[in-house]
């Protein structure tokens, strides 16, 4: 129709009718909104709804800049879209719009690179979608990016877990801590070792009944709970066993004393949690078995106050944990991956997936090593001879 209209003179009106323009909404259906007083905003332009703008005609600002077009100076909004979370946004005719400035060489070419998919090489006027990679993908590409970063991830995660058991045994102040249940005593047998085996601290915690463990009042507290020597365990790495939160009852305990803990760190890191990093090592391909399918559903709970281990039994478990990561060949390039920080995924909906996995595998991972370290012989998790 327009091609129809180059030998029409400059400035004569045409008129055109209705039916032959495919226009949403039709002018018949803004009347009979306008006449309701629906279908426009404030200032008496035409008001979309989500999904209603008509795509390829009428843009926002922000749309329009990943066009790298932008509204011309005077350019009048001529429609409005309704936004949920910001109220309303002025649209503009695509047509009128005047490309971006010249950027800096820089810019530039980050909005290349942004239009290229990094796998086929192919353009687009609007910049692709980045993948957890931090490159750009057409639609066709970039699931396939995510699952390989993804698998990428796991394995880079089982090195730098290899790489933590090689730092934590390498530090001789380490602590390796234990609670067991002791029936005759009627008590929890709490004790710390270094990693070559040198007994730091031992004490018998109380059990106190018809409470929670360790609710304890100042009338149920032993004799030692005031001896300084029980600050030992101050400033040290902390490495204990997952699902029993030892070195929680063992705090609590010494704060109900007359010890002044003001500055003083008793608590194991985030990031030496034991039974979330075996989990990432185990996580390997070439190790699934270590924890797979079969042994989720036999660990689902673990009860430790039947173990017949001692609390020194259970930290040689730990220790032989720590020495089968520590084991794991690694070549100088995958050190040098596991050295790198984790690349946090780009989307919000990967980070919230990555945000529930962690959630629902937190029990699972307590769990599943808790029973190799006080159940080792009903243990899938326990290595065979």
């Amino acid at each position: 129709m327009i091609d129809e209209l180059g030998s029409v003179p400059a400035g004569t009106v045409v008129e055109f009718a209705a039916r032959d323009l495919d226009i949403y909404p039709s002018p018949a259906v803004i009347a009979e909104a306008f006449s309701r007083r629906e279908g426009r905003c404030v200032l008496g332009r035409p008001l979309y709804h989500e999904g209603e703008v008509p795509t390829g005609i009428l843009a926002t600002v922000p749309e329009l800049k990943r066009m790298l077009l932008r509204p011309r100076l005077g350019q009048p909004p001529i429609a409005t879209k309704k936004n949920a979370r910001r109220g309303q946004d002025a649209l503009y005719a695509i047509a009128d719009a005047e490309p971006m400035p010249p950027a800096t060489p820089q810019v530039e070419r980050k909005r290349l690179l942004q239009r290229i998919c990094a796998e086929c090489q192919a353009t687009s006027q609007l910049p692709f979608q980045p993948a957890n990679d931090g490159k750009y993908y057409c639609e066709k590409h970039k699931r396939a990016a995510d699952e390989r970063e993804e698998r990428q991830r796991i394995v880079d995660d089982s090195f730098r877990s290899a790489l933590w058991s090689r730092e934590i045994l390498a530090d001789p102040d380490t602590a390796l801590v234990a609670m067991t249940w002791d029936r005759e005593s009627q008590g929890y047998p709490f004790r710390v070792e270094t990693v070559a085996g040198d007994v730091v601290l031992e004490r018998v915690l109380p059990y106190v009944t018809g409470a929670p463990l360790l609710n304890a009042t100042a009338n149920d507290l032993p004799s030692w709970v005031n001896d300084p020597a029980g600050l030992v365990i101050a400033d040290r790495r902390i490495i204990e066993a997952p699902s029993v939160h030892a070195v929680a009852a063992y705090r609590k305990l010494l704060g109900a004393s007359d010890l002044d803990l003001r500055g003083i760190n008793i608590a194991p890191r985030d990031e030496d949690n034991l039974a979330r990093r075996y989990h990432r090592y185990a996580n390997h391909p070439d190790r699934r078995h270590l924890f797979d399918g079969a042994t989720r559903a036999n660990t689902a709970s673990v009860d430790w106050k039947r173990s017949l281990l001692t609390a020194a039994q259970v930290i040689e478990q730990i220790r032989q944990v720590l020495f089968e990561m520590a084991r794991c060949p690694l070549s100088p390039d995958e050190v040098k991956r596991a050295k790198r920080l984790p690349r946090v995924p780009r989307s919000r909906a990967s980070r919230r997936s990555v945000f529930r996995d962690v959630m629902l595998d937190v029990l699972e991972q307590n769990a599943g090593l808790g029973v190799r370290l006080y159940h080792p012989g009903a243990s899938p998790l326990t290595p065979q001879e």
